[in-house]
């Protein structure tokens, strides 16, 4: 097994040491929680990148990757949910979760689709998606701290940029979805027959 699976693997092995972390009580407890996911955040950028770099690309790699990356944002945003649930921001909060981890089901589901198709590369990865994954990133590490350190309002920051990602997770579903389309149409597929 290769460096870049190996990270994968260690990736889904930080979720639920994250989750154990966040949601037991004890000082201190966000801080472990957060290091823990910053620890699993940096590895989905190592693992792609050593992956590319020294050729260590797998077809094994190419599924887990994009599920560690998927079920670590899950978990972090249902554990925020379990903590921070009420009035309004809970409200913000499960509306944000809903839209991302439902944009994950919906491109998943479309490339397993367009891959039946034999054209599964019109929905790779574009940049817009690397750019809602890092605000999402950012938004979360502020909302496992939660409380105020010195000035900075983590929850303000957290919840803000959530709402960003929330907006950019749409952008990119239907950028993912007109490159979908734009493919069906140029490959002159009728998915209705």
């Amino acid at each position: 097994m290769n460096v870049a699976l190996q990270l994968t693997f260690f990736r889904v092995f930080l979720v639920p040491l994250y989750l154990l972390a966040f949601l037991w009580d004890f000082p201190g407890n966000h801080w472990v929680a957060f290091a823990i996911f910053s620890l699993a955040s940096v590895t989905d950028f190592f693992d792609g990148y050593i992956a590319r770099r020294f050729n260590q690309t797998s077809k094994l790699g190419a599924l887990l990757d994009p599920v560690a990356d998927k079920l670590l944002i899950a978990i972090v945003l249902l554990s925020l949910l379990l903590k921070h649930s009420e009035g309004m921001a809970g409200l913000f909060l499960l509306i944000c979760t809903a839209i991302i981890i439902g944009r994950d089901i919906l491109i998943s589901a479309l490339r397993e689709f367009m891959a039946t198709l034999n054209i599964g590369d019109a929905v790779a990865v574009k940049y817009i998606g690397k750019l809602k994954t890092t605000v999402q990133i950012l938004a979360l590490g502020f909302l496992i701290v939660y409380k105020p350190v010195w000035i900075l309002p983590n929850a303000m920051i957290g919840y803000v940029l959530l709402g960003l990602a929330a907006i950019l997770t749409v952008w990119s579903m239907v950028d993912y979805f007109r490159a979908a389309l734009a493919s069906l149409q140029a490959k002159d597929i009728d998915i209705y027959k």
